[in-house]
């Protein structure tokens, strides 16, 4: 089986919104989970007293978007902290665990400037969007360049299609997250 830890969530237009969504939702249960004590388990369901994995490594999404983005990106139930440890907002009660239990992934959007499909707008709302959501989810105002919580967004003059620059752009961020194996 297949660690989602290891993994990237992409797609191209509405594959990449697939990936958001999916993204974006396994981290929410990932939260959901830990807050709720609820870590993974071995084969005999005894706890492992690890994390539940299912968090991707990176989201990417070409020509893309964030679909029923109030729905996906307005749940309040647990909050990050700092973009590390999970703190739990079940009557006002911390875990306690302390443990740097759940991971952001990092998202990554690539779009042409000109696509008829998915307008570029689009792409702009969807990256302002989650960053707002991953900041309310750490507590944190820092969004740095190069931290998880800047969202890049590249663009090129193209319309709903993908170039060369685009696959360059994209490979070279698959190779920094998993080496020579991307």
């Amino acid at each position: 089986m297949v660690d989602p830890s290891e993994t990237v969530f992409a797609g191209f237009s509405q594959g990449g919104a697939v990936a958001i969504w999916s993204g974006i939702e396994m981290m929410k249960r990932a939260e959901r989970d830990v807050g709720k004590n609820r870590g993974a388990v071995d084969i005999d369901m005894k706890p492992t007293g690890q994390v539940p994995s299912g968090v991707p490594k990176g989201i990417l999404g070409m020509s893309s978007y964030v679909p029923h983005a109030t729905r996906l990106l307005n749940d309040n139930e647990l909050v990050l902290d700092k973009g590390k440890a999970l703190k739990a907002k079940l009557d006002g009660k911390d875990t306690g665990n302390g443990k740097n239990d759940a991971r952001i992934p990092e998202i990554v959007l690539c779009h042409g400037t000109v696509d008829p499909m998915v307008p570029y707008k689009d792409a702009q709302q969807s990256k302002s969007l989650l960053e707002e959501f991953l900041k309310k989810r750490t507590g944190s105002e820092d969004s740095e360049k190069g931290n998880a919580l800047d969202i890049p967004l590249h663009s090129y003059k193209m319309a709903h299609e993908a170039c060369d620059e685009e696959i360059q752009v994209v490979l070279k961020w698959l190779q920094d997250r998993f080496g020579e194996k991307a």
